[in-house]
């Protein structure tokens, strides 16, 4: 994806940020492998978190890894180059709790 504002500062350069995507890329990959039938829920609650999960819908990632069959449930709290939400995972948590 490209970045709507490239003259803001991210605060690190923008080559960071896929590599942290890579590196969760391989720690999920790494425990999908090890135990097929984990289930994950994650959640990313952080400014650019869209972004870092954006190999799930790669189509790179798709053909080769099968990234859209993987048992993920991802919840992102900013898309690629939004800042985050910073309550979200309070307010989802306080309504799960409610709900069950």
């Amino acid at each position: 994806e490209v970045d709507p504002h490239p003259d803001w500062d991210w605060g690190a350069p923008k080559h960071r940020w896929r590599l942290y995507s890579q590196m969760l890329f391989q720690a999920y990959h790494s425990m999908l492998e090890q135990s097929p039938h984990r289930r994950l829920v994650i959640f990313h609650q952080f400014c650019l978190s869209g972004g870092v999960v954006e190999f799930m819908r790669r189509p790179s990632y798709r053909t080769y890894f099968g990234t859209q069959s993987w048992p993920v449930f991802a919840v992102t709290t900013a898309g690629s180059f939004e800042p985050a939400l910073g309550t979200f995972i309070g307010l989802w948590s306080d309504e799960l709790r409610k709900a069950l």
